[in-house]
């Protein structure tokens, strides 16, 4: 009986670390509060997209950069509204650091691609809410 005991009290410090390690993680949630923006595990790496689309924020704060509009980016993404553009601008100045690196590490051709390929995929397909 004591043996169970000390299993159960094993398993239950197992549980714990892997909720903690869980918890520190910058995906646990995926809530990034912004009602528009959202990282979900297997899009994008894990990078803050507009919510339902596998759009990244960081092409559109790059090409905002580099002067766009944000009724020029709504050319380029018709699907999007101009709240979940402005979203993905505000996320930017809420999280500047981590977007300007993944804008440097993606790179200007990068994100042309993201605006300009049709065949990139842009929205995913929910089977749950």
């Amino acid at each position: 009986m004591l043996e169970r005991l000390d299993q159960l009290e094993e398993n239950l410090h197992r549980i714990e670390r892997t909720l903690d390690r869980l918890a520190a993680s910058p995906f646990w949630g995926m809530q990034t509060g912004h009602p528009h923006i959202e990282r979900v595990r297997g899009v994008c790496g894990g990078d803050p997209v507009v919510v339902g689309t596998r759009i990244p924020v960081w092409p559109i704060v790059s090409y905002a950069n580099q002067g766009a509009t944000v009724q020029q980016l709504l050319e380029h993404y018709p699907h999007l509204t101009a709240a979940q553009v402005y979203d993905a601008l505000s996320y930017y100045y809420d999280h500047k650091d981590e977007t300007d690196r993944l804008i440097r590490e993606n790179g200007a051709d990068q994100a042309k691609k993201w605006l300009s390929d049709s065949s990139l995929p842009s929205t995913l397909t929910r089977t749950s809410p």
